[in-house]
């Protein structure tokens, strides 16, 4: 095997520091899911597809991340730009996914978040800013994942 592939951050000098976008979105159970609403909350934001390969990588860490975040004062959604809602169920079941699942569909928030490609994961602080940004997945980026969310609960 090679070296491992560089992942690119995602422009992350024009949005880390600013503030998210406000948005409402159905999950895939009907409920509207606000982000404004999670003000006081530290935000782990997964914009995802089924038919993604790395996306498809990412999803046991991203199980693992709302096991041990769950409770702690951290929402973990997942923005899925899928065109079929029941094939996301499908997946979020196959898969045993517990975090909230949300459509994209057309409300656009992925041009709106300057999603360039997928898998796309942001983590918003508790006054609903942008801390960081990652674009791809490797599995050591969990590991920076969790420094992030560590380091935003304690401030």
């Amino acid at each position: 095997m090679g070296k491992p592939k560089k992942v690119a951050r995602a422009n992350a000098s024009a949005l880390s520091g600013s503030p998210a976008p406000d948005f409402t979105l159905q999950d895939v159970n009907g409920k509207p899911f606000t982000l404004s609403e999670q003000k006081g909350k530290v935000v782990f934001l997964d914009f995802w597809a089924t038919w993604c390969p790395p996306c498809q990588m990412s999803v046991p860490e991203l199980i693992k991340l709302n096991k041990e975040y769950g409770g702690k004062n951290v929402e973990i959604v997942s923005l899925s730009v899928d065109d079929n809602a029941r094939k996301v169920v499908e997946f979020v079941a196959a898969k045993g996914i517990e975090h909230r699942q949300l459509m994209v569909a057309d409300s656009q928030i992925d041009r709106v978040y300057g999603v360039r490609g997928i898998p796309m994961f942001l983590v918003i602080d508790k006054e609903g800013m942008i801390q960081n940004l990652w674009t791809g997945f490797t599995p050591s980026m969990a590991d920076e994942w969790r420094s992030e969310l560590d380091r935003l609960l304690k401030a």
